[in-house]
């Protein structure tokens, strides 16, 4: 959020930095406030400053002066000479183009040395043979936004639309700096707002922070409050109007009465010739419109365009500027129809609050059109012809309201065709709270981020709405005084959002009647807007040295609540929910002499505030968290993770760990072309891509599929950077653009990712495989999420050294190991198999040094769960590395459901070996596809025949052949096993026995033959 300083010191007066010069600091009190306790006291409380531009910074050279005298330039018809005053005593003469140069005109005179915006630099030279010294700058030189306004030349000081001031103030200003002369030095704050504090989304409530913050600092600096939006308006005030009509508070409580009272759907207002407007609420949300006829929309006044330029905000006129303004101040968005361009040449027009319907038109504000979505709420406009209420009337409001035309997306963006433009008479301004989510969701669904869209975003505060409206009505009538108040149409669910409306400042008691008071009290205990505070409290939440080294002692706690606007009342209050008594208010004196208050939440602060935690959380920012004393937990807290599979997932990444991998993290992004650089078939070889509309990363627009691309560019990293060897592991999501049956989600190119996801299917990456993050009905109609884990060993597995002449390189059994203890760490039993030739990873891992893993559920079924391969050379070329990378894979969610825990765990017992082992060594011809895993199953099976008395203690692979003396297409394996007797030691003829069993398994179930 971008916060002016002027803008804030018209809320709360400002300290003055130390250097400030009195005469700047009348003209620019923004300019020459204390800016760095500013800084501490925001950032302390919460409101981190993430960066500072002081506007005018630069311009110092760019001073005022007056056009003494202007002359034809004698060799040029289009250039005049002109004499300037710009300040001591001394005359300039300047050669100006601009057609509206003329004598006695107040300008901004760049002087000789001054550097413009644009690069330019000013200095002395000679035009067409007369000398120039300086330069008569226009507000587009100065970098500052052009309107019609300003018309065409040079920027006339002393015109005030243009935010000048007039001749009279200007004149014993000359020769000084033109921001500062104007007022529009300034500094502007750019703050990060937490999403739990939309209150500080606007310069009202960065004003309390502020208010809230000076006051501890022992600083007596004033709370001015909205006061000076009238006082501003009033100045601006030409003629006062007599027959104008200024509602005040009470009037605007009494129209929002009425209109609860109201049994009829359609609500009307009419104005004074007769026409008349009716509003219809088809969405059922809180919202309220306001008319004003005899007005005419012109030009903003200095004051106003000042304010809203210095953070970002162009000008466009009075009225729309008014509610710009109050959407930055106050944080309260509103919108202006032009009620003759939505009647034409009907006597009325109805204003409907509606659902748009399917590919409905909109032509908005930026002047784009969009097709709209059924999910996006409107204000739709219809002309009515006469008689038209009368009939609605008669039959109970029983008639169809007609749908009419969509003049603006609710809460987000105006319409083109009822923009309210200069020259408007009437207007219809509309207040109402739209849902937060169908706001963000149409400004997704359109492209389109505006402030006010923002406010609903992140939460508004509701009972500040009519308080708005009567500002901004009080605004209007002293901008436009023949302007007057057709009345207030609303809806009865709004009057208990309005109650405390008026409530705003910190220190100063509401404007609300009793009665209002008396009712707003209940409405606050029955929401759950009292909470208890005790002596003891922040004793409770931030230690026993709180109060003890009196950090805050029970009369400033109360002193910062009710700076920041918590009001006290007595303990019954929450105890009893009847309590309605208002009248026993409590004085902040009065609370210091008691033990336990009833804290009333102010309404600003609702969505945020609603316990005890709460309050001392604002009394610890305020005071600053550096200055609660640090003491040791003396609590035991066991805690859990809410999911078992996140339980899982920190028990595999400990394991990794353990093994001496590094864990990274980073987006859930990968590239377009990662695909081609893994050397995959196709862009969704692993199932299809979800590509995001608004990427983070320009380069990385899809969701990632795998998490090898991200491990790969890892580890070009670390080599890049002098790490030449290492192990990397990362434990993180998956996304794939289709559901838990299969089907697509998102629907462009469903037809080729269809066909192109076929290899994925039967794989890890299949759907099925996916994990359910979420108990929601829609949940398997969501893009697949799945948990995986990639790591990767690159690099030596030992340096040389002394003792060891050549490094050793790491192999792909290393990584088995590690596979197996991680399995074995996870309760799983993992099968490693050859990697087929239509597996995804295929054709970007080394051939012959692949292989994929499969995973036994405890229901005996098997599920491929990952692979682990060295990855080919032209992958890691692709990737810019040229040391030898070994990667795998696992799908988590497949391992997760096939886990055993407790005691159905695979953990091996220790077993004292009483009777001496027997080693056997075998080598046998066996077709090339066998693998050591099929014969070890084989001789395991043999081995655990009951009526032999050993068990295979261990199996191992020392030799493996194939060449001359093998027949083609088989391969000669050597193996030895270890035989551990059970109850005695074997005797030869039991080791004969059991060793030609051995073979006869062999043979029968692989047709291997016993190699001489």
């Amino acid at each position: 959020m971008l916060a002016s300083l002027a803008l804030l010191n018209d809320f709360v007066t400002l300290p003055l930095a130390k250097d400030a010069s009195p005469s700047l600091a009348k003209l620019c009190p923004g300019a020459s406030a204390d800016v760095q306790l500013i800084e501490e006291i925001l950032t302390r409380q919460g409101f981190e400053v993430e960066s500072r531009s002081v506007r005018g910074s630069g311009f110092e050279t760019v001073v005022v002066g007056r056009i003494t005298d202007a002359k034809p330039h004698p060799q040029a018809d289009r250039l005049q000479v002109c004499q300037v005053d710009a300040g001591g005593g001394i005359v300039r003469q300047i050669v100006c183009g601009a057609p509206n140069a003329r004598s006695g005109l107040f300008v901004a005179v760049a002087l000789p040395g001054t550097t413009l915006p644009n690069g330019t630099v000013i200095k002395g030279t000679e035009i067409r043979g007369v000398s120039s010294h300086g330069m008569l700058c226009s507000r587009s030189e100065l970098a500052l936004p052009v309107l019609t306004v300003d018309g065409d030349g040079i920027w006339e000081l002393d015109r005030l639309e243009s935010c000048g001031k007039p001749g009279r103030e200007l004149e014993p200003l000359i020769g000084e700096p033109v921001f500062n002369a104007l007022g529009l030095s300034d500094v502007v704050l750019d703050l990060s707002v937490t999403p739990n504090r939309p209150d500080g989304l606007c310069h009202l409530g960065i004003a309390r922070e502020l208010y809230t913050g000076f006051r501890h600092a022992g600083l007596k600096q004033p709370w001015i409050g909205t006061a000076w939006l009238k006082s501003k308006a009033d100045a601006s005030r030409s003629t006062p109007s007599e027959d104008a009509a200024h509602p005040s508070p009470q009037a605007l409580l009494d129209a929002a009465v009425a209109a609860r009272s109201t049994t009829s759907k359609d609500h009307s207002l009419t104005f004074e010739k007769g026409s008349r407007f009716v509003c219809q609420n088809n969405l059922g949300i809180h919202a309220f419109f306001v008319a004003f006829e005899g007005l005419f929309a012109r030009p903003s006044p200095g004051w106003l365009r000042r304010r809203l330029e210095a953070i970002g905000q162009n000008s466009v006129n009075d009225v729309v500027d008014l509610s710009n303004l109050l959407l930055h101040c106050l944080g309260q968005p509103s919108h202006a129809f032009d009620f003759d361009k939505m009647a034409g040449e009907a006597q009325g027009a109805r204003l409907i609050l509606r659902k748009a319907a399917a590919g409905e038109p909109f032509v908005g504000l930026d002047g784009k059109e969009r097709q709209l979505h059924p999910e996006d709420r409107v204000v739709a406009c219809e002309p009515m012809a006469p008689g038209t209420l009368a009939t609605n009337a008669a039959s109970g409001g029983r008639a169809e309201a007609p749908q009419g035309r969509a003049e603006a997306l609710l809460g987000l963006l105006g319409g083109e065709g009822t923009k309210v433009t200069e020259g408007t008479q009437r207007v219809v301004v509309e207040w109402a709270n739209p849902d937060a989510v169908a706001v963000r969701r149409t400004s997704r669904r359109v492209g389109r981020k505006t402030d006010s869209g923002f406010q609903f975003e992140k939460g508004l505060d509701r009972s500040g709405r009519l308080h708005a409206a009567h500002v901004f009505a009080q605004l209007l009538f002293a901008l436009q005084p023949s302007a007057r108040w057709s009345g207030l149409c609303g809806w009865p669910d709004i009057h208990e959002a309005l109650l405390e409306g008026f409530d705003v400042a910190p220190d100063k008691p509401s404007s609300w009647s009793n009665e209002s008071m008396t009712a707003m009290n209940a409405f606050a205990a029955a929401h759950g807007a009292l909470c208890l505070w005790h002596d003891s409290s922040l004793e409770k939440f931030l230690g026993q040295g709180a109060t003890q080294r009196t950090l805050a002692p029970w009369a400033l706690q109360l002193k910062i609540l009710a700076n920041l606007g918590f009001r006290f009342l007595p303990s019954q209050a929450v105890r009893d929910p009847a309590y309605n008594n208002l009248a026993q208010e409590l004085s902040r004196s009065e609370a210091e002499a008691l033990k336990t208050v009833a804290v009333l939440v102010p309404h600003w602060r609702r969505p945020d505030v609603d316990g005890e935690a709460d309050l001392a959380e604002e009394i610890a920012r305020v005071v600053g968290i550096d200055n609660v004393p640090g003491e040791p937990m003396t609590l035991s807290l066991d805690s859990a993770p809410d999911d078992g599979h996140l339980a899982f997932f920190e028990e595999s990444s400990r394991a990794m760990a353990h093994l001496g991998y590094t864990e990274i993290t980073s987006f859930h992004f990968m590239r377009d072309d990662d695909w081609r650089r893994l050397g995959l078939a196709n862009p969704n070889a692993l199932g299809p891509a979800i590509r995001m509309a608004n990427p983070i990363v320009m380069d990385e627009p899809l969701l990632q599929t795998t998490l090898i691309p991200d491990l790969l560019r890892k580890v070009a990293f670390n080599i890049n950077h002098g790490t030449a060897s290492g192990q990397m592991f990362h434990v993180s999501r998956t996304f794939q653009n289709w559901d838990a049956r299969g089907h697509v989600v998102f629907a462009e190119e469903a037809a080729s990712r269809a066909i192109e996801s076929q290899a994925a299917l039967g794989t890890c990456y299949d759907p099925a495989m996916r994990l359910s993050f979420s108990a929601e009905d829609h949940e398997a109609l969501r893009p697949s999420e799945t948990p995986r884990l990639a790591f990767a060993v690159f690099g030596h597995k030992e340096a040389r050294t002394w003792s060891n002449a050549t490094p050793k390189n790491w192999t792909l059994h290393d990584v088995i190991g590690h596979v197996r203890d991680l399995a074995w760490e996870l309760g799983c039993s993992l099968v490693f198999e050859p990697m087929h030739p239509s597996y995804p990873w295929h054709t970007a891992v080394h051939p012959g040094q692949c292989s994929t893993l499969v995973v036994t559920a405890s229901d005996g079924s098997k599920h491929n769960c990952g692979w682990l391969a060295t990855v080919h050379p032209r992958t890691l070329r692709a990737f810019g590395i040229e040391s030898p990378v070994i990667a795998c894979e696992l799908n988590m969610a497949t391992l997760y459901r096939a886990r055993r825990v407790g005691r159905d765990r695979n953990i091996p017992l220790f077993r004292p070996n009483r009777f001496p082992a027997v080693k056997r060594d075998f080598a046998v011809v066996v077709n090339s596809g066998t693998t050591a895993h099929r014969l070890e199953e084989v001789v395991r099976n043999t081995c655990s025949d009951a009526s032999l008395p050993c068990r295979l203690a261990s199996f191992g692979v020392f030799d493996v052949y194939q060449g001359d003396k093998v027949p083609q297409g088989q391969i000669s394996i050597g193996f030895e096993v270890v035989l551990e007797p059970h109850h005695a030691s074997l005797t030869d003829e039991q080791i004969q026995s059991l060793s030609q069993a051995i073979i006869k398994g062999l043979e029968s179930e692989l047709g291997a033959v016993l190699r001489c």
